[in-house]
């Protein structure tokens, strides 16, 4: 199928490419769903991994087909509603234990519009792109679901991809990282061109000091590239040690008024702190949970 794309160099969407698979490497696939968020497929020679299950508006299941016939895990990278929408896709998925609950929060008729309707902006025929009485009456709820847990391996045959917790984002966000082939898969915790998420849905989201703890520690394994779900992939490894950069400087110099947005989305307004070229979204509680935090531990951050 040929695709055409705007003057921006973005892919028209229509029907048939809601979801479409690029090729990186044979044993990797980025699934971009409506130019917004990046699944990714892991292929190694006995099974195959998708990381995060997207907005759910098509089928992955005849693209994931297409490419191979292995036995598949699902993973969710955390529990926010474009990286669950569709697990019922699948028999069983796995998440953290820890985010749980969030993503069953999500598995409602109200949510999914709000969904559909915060992409009203980039992609305004979105309603004609998606079979939304379809979309409305699945559930979540049916597949069944394994709790991961930091260090648990998903054995591939001949890759590995090895959890790691990264609370933060949401409480119970982790990454995948695979030692043959250096690669980060890392969901919303890290970005590249692309808003920090850290205050949409404040009463599940992880202190501050979790969440710089968690990347410093990622920090010290032999990355070549990561892999976001969302903004520009893939991200070299210096975006940890420039991510941990972004929040020390948040906590010393971030101010809510002064940073809180004018005009916010249909979730509401979040504060916006700019750091070089990074863009930290986030909510005033993190701000005085990290300043709290070092002052009890002598200026340290994490």
């Amino acid at each position: 199928m040929k695709i055409a794309f705007d003057n921006r160099n973005v892919r028209v969407l229509t029907e048939d490419n809601v979801i479409w698979p690029i090729k990186v490497e044979d044993y990797l696939y980025i699934l971009d769903e409506i130019n917004s968020i990046r699944m990714y497929l892991v292929i190694g020679k006995e099974k195959a991994l998708l990381f995060d299950t997207g907005f759910g508006y098509a089928d992955l299941r005849p693209i994931i087909k297409a490419i191979t016939d292995l036995p598949l895990y699902v993973v969710c990278s955390h529990g926010h509603d474009d990286h669950i929408y569709g697990n019922d896709f699948f028999d069983t998925v796995h998440i953290s234990a820890a985010d749980f609950e969030l993503a069953m929060s999500y598995d409602n008729e109200e949510a999914k519009d709000k969904l559909i309707r915060s992409r009203y902006p980039s992609t305004p025929h979105m309603e004609e792109l998606i079979n939304r009485e379809s979309y409305m009456k699945r559930s979540i709820k049916n597949c069944a679901y394994e709790f991961m847990k930091d260090g648990d391996v998903f054995d591939l045959g001949g890759l590995s991809l090895v959890v790691y917790g990264l609370p933060g984002h949401t409480r119970g966000s982790v990454g995948l990282f695979c030692p043959q082939t250096k690669d980060f898969f890392s969901g919303d915790v890290l970005m590249q061109n692309h808003n920090f998420m850290y205050g949409h849905g404040i009463e599940w989201s992880a202190p501050p000091d979790q969440y710089i703890r968690g990347l410093s520690r990622i920090d010290q394994l032999d990355i070549e590239r990561i892999w976001p779900a969302h903004g520009d992939v893939p991200a070299p490894k210096e975006l940890l040690a420039n991510a941990c950069d972004m929040f020390a400087d948040w906590a010393k110099n971030g101010d809510p008024e002064r940073d809180l947005e004018k005009v916010g989305s249909i979730f509401g307004r979040a504060c916006i702190y700019q750091y070089k070229d990074m863009t930290l979204a986030y909510h005033s509680k993190h701000l005085d949970e990290i300043r709290t935090f070092m002052k009890e531990h002598d200026g340290a951050t994490q």
